[in-house]
């Protein structure tokens, strides 16, 4: 596997699971993905809006919200193997400064 195509396997799933994650369903997230170590969609909305709470955020940017940096939000790392491959996204949140 190269890693555009575990790009392309993952860029959908992450899409789908990031606009959960910024319109607050995240009991739909277990529709893309498998909870591991005791997680689960309460655990991961207590998580999620605690750090939005801590750092005085009101929300995450859906997917397709441009990304000011330096790098890709999106990341992918295929294994060695070729067999499999982990994912890396940068989550954000859009501030505006008056």
């Amino acid at each position: 596997m190269t890693e555009q195509e575990a790009k392309n396997i993952a860029e959908p799933i992450v899409k789908e699971i990031v606009n959960c994650i910024s319109s607050g369903q995240y009991e739909h997230i277990c529709r893309f993905a498998t909870f591991n170590n005791g997680c689960s969609d309460v655990i991961m909305k207590e998580m999620l809006e605690g750090y939005l709470a801590v750092n005085g955020l009101s929300h995450y940017d859906e997917y397709d919200v441009p990304f000011i940096g330096n790098r890709s939000r999106l990341d992918v790392y295929v294994f060695d193997s070729g067999k499999g491959f982990a994912v890396d996204y940068d989550l954000s949140t859009l501030i505006i400064l008056r």
